[in-house]
Parts: structure tokens; sequence; C-alpha cells
């Protein structure tokens, strides 16, 4: 597994670095030392820190959802309010874990979110309005775009497709995607920004107050290779 880790403190890179020494990892110490070794290498997960010396860790992962949306992330903070982990999902991460954590918690969540980039035995595609949407490659794209979903996403999505037409509980999808933050917040983060990216279908996703989410069957089809 190849690991960014992005964290100004020392003791707490220290850490991270004695306890993942198996895997290759390589340390910045701020946003720009991390575009730096982006710019060098390619890396499976960024473990990201949200307060930066020269700017926001939130800031950084927004970007990086934009330009690097095969990359996992997930930031480590110490902040442990509801709205900045809402934020730091809308930008972009795959998970949140406050600090202090424990060690096995975190290469727990390491494994589980590259687990989720992984491709799937069953090449398993699916039409989803005027895109073809293909969960492996996390990746939606028609005659006129294309775009990439992150991994929580995009399995969020496979779900919702799978049972169309049908109401999927919150927590079967917090399942399917093998999410650790266990809160209907997060989740709708997620499902907001889903929503963002497939903008041109406004009644796609429905919300099934104190149930789950359906998905709209008349815009989804299977397609298996």
């Amino acid at each position: 597994m190849q690991i960014l880790l992005v964290e100004d403190h020392e003791l707490t890179a220290r850490s991270i670095r004695l306890s993942l020494g198996r895997h290759q990892l390589t340390h910045a110490l701020n946003c720009a030392s991390a575009r730096a070794a982006l710019s060098r290498s390619s890396y499976d997960v960024m473990v990201l820190d949200l307060r930066l010396p020269d700017g926001s860790g939130m800031g950084l992962c927004a970007e990086l959802d934009e330009q690097s949306p095969q990359l996992s992330v997930i930031v480590v903070s110490a902040n442990n309010d509801l709205q900045t982990k809402l934020r730091a999902f809308e930008s972009g991460a795959d998970d949140y874990l406050v600090k202090p954590f424990a060690t096995p918690e975190l290469i727990a969540r390491l494994h589980a979110v590259v687990r989720r980039r992984q491709p799937q035995q069953t090449l398993e595609n699916f039409s989803l309005g005027e895109f073809l949407f293909s969960p492996s490659a996390q990746l939606m794209s028609s005659s006129s775009s294309t775009f990439y979903l992150t991994a929580v996403e995009s399995e969020i999505l496979r779900k919702l497709i799978q049972h169309k037409g049908q109401v999927v509980a919150k927590h079967q999808l917090l399942e399917a995607a093998e999410f650790n933050q266990n809160t209907s917040n997060c989740l709708e983060a997620h499902i907001k920004n889903l929503r963002k990216k497939l903008h041109k279908y406004p009644d796609l996703i429905k919300t099934v107050y104190g149930l789950g989410y359906r998905l709209n069957p008349s815009y989804a089809k299977t397609i298996t290779s």
C-alpha cells in the first residue's frame, strides 16, 4: 500500500510511520510538499491533517477531489465537530478519524478504503440516464462529459441501482460502502455529493424520510460483461 501522510505534528507523524512500517509511506509536512509528492508519484491513500501551516487540509482535499478523484483520503483531526466532518465528506474525504486514535483503527480504515477501490470480480456496469457507470473504475461517462466518484459514492450508487425502485435503508448503504462513520448525517453528505454530480437528474435519488433512499428505476439498467 502506497500512503501519503500529510501531517505537520512530528510526534504524530513519527507514531504513524512506526505503526505503518511495512507499508511504503511518504511524509509531507504541508500542502505544498503534498502537492509536490503527488506530482512525482501515485498513492493508494492519503492520510490528511486539517490544520497545516501553509493552508487548509479541507481545501487540499477539495482540490484533490477534482484533480485526483481516485485517491482515497482519510482525514485525521482533533476536531470532533459534526459540521467539520460533513464539510470534509463534501470536500471528497472517504473517511474521518478523530485524534487521538488507536493505531489498529487507522490500519483497519486504511485497508477498508483501499479495498473499496479494488475491482469487483463481476464486471458489472450500469447505464444511468445518458451515463455509463463503471463502479470498478468509479467512472461516470457519456458522449459529452466524464467524471469520477469517490469510493464511498460509487458503492452507495451501486447499491441503490442494484435495488432500484426499492427503499434502501441507511444502514444498508453504510454497510455496502464499508463506511466507518455510522451516522445518517455523514451518509447524507455523500448523497448530497452524488446529487450534485448527477444534477441533470434531480429526481434520481429520492429521500424516504425515516427509512432511507430510493433510486428512480426509470433511469437505471444493469450491463454485465
